[in-house]
């Protein structure tokens, strides 16, 4: 397998933004002190601005993402769950380590991103494989691993059975299932965007419930 394609650049950036803080501050994410500077964290950006090599420059709030992990661990506290993160929203090598040591599973959507999520040390029975465009190539490698697959269709189970096959162990699969729950009903108290909306029949993910009554 090619080495995952994860973004080492950016994560330097990560690196010293998160050593050697100026102050202790209670105060998470980005924000504006007294003294008219902008911090992330308790570091002046200025001053990490002065440690890159070019700009413009990623720059992450470690302490926000701790915060927003913490959230979710603590409202699922007790229930028999995985966090996962989304690689797919950013594949930052630090970013992912940093996730997988808070206790968090992962959630991708290409070989590349199982890739990343097993450099970044990530245990296989906390990642899973979702999308209803999974290659073939990538479910052998998925099953190689050991992974918890979606199945997002019958043919994709068709495919995940063969690639089981070839990979010579049992796959380890999950059934997504559509619940068929439009977002629009005022019950729910949402108004989610028609092009955002992935519980209803006509979408093409996940299993229709009837086939399982």
């Amino acid at each position: 397998m090619a080495s995952p394609m994860c973004r080492q650049r950016k994560a330097k950036v990560v690196a010293q933004a998160s050593v050697a803080p100026a102050a202790v501050s209670s105060v998470t994410g980005f924000h504006t002190k007294d003294d008219g500077h902008v911090y992330c964290d308790s570091m002046r950006i200025m001053d990490v601005r002065s440690q890159v090599p070019e700009s413009p420059f990623y720059l992450y709030s470690k302490d926000q993402l701790t915060s927003n992990y913490e959230a979710y661990s603590t409202a699922l506290s007790g229930i028999d769950s995985i966090i996962g993160y989304a690689i797919k929203a950013n594949n930052n090598f630090l970013i992912m380590k940093h996730f997988r040591e808070m206790g968090s599973g992962a959630v991708l959507v290409s070989g590349n991103e199982l890739a990343c999520a097993r450099a970044a040390g990530y245990d296989p029975n906390k990642i899973v494989f979702n999308g209803n465009g999974k290659l073939y190539h990538e479910l052998v490698y998925a099953a190689k691993e050991g992974v918890l697959i979606n199945i997002d269709s019958e043919f994709d189970l068709e495919n995940i059975r063969s690639a089981a096959k070839e990979a010579g162990k049992p796959a380890k699969v999950l059934l997504r299932i559509n619940p068929d729950v439009d977002p629009q009903v005022s019950c729910l108290h949402t108004h989610t965007h028609a092009r955002a909306r992935c519980a209803h029949l006509e979408i093409d993910f996940s299993l229709p419930c009837w086939p399982l009554g």
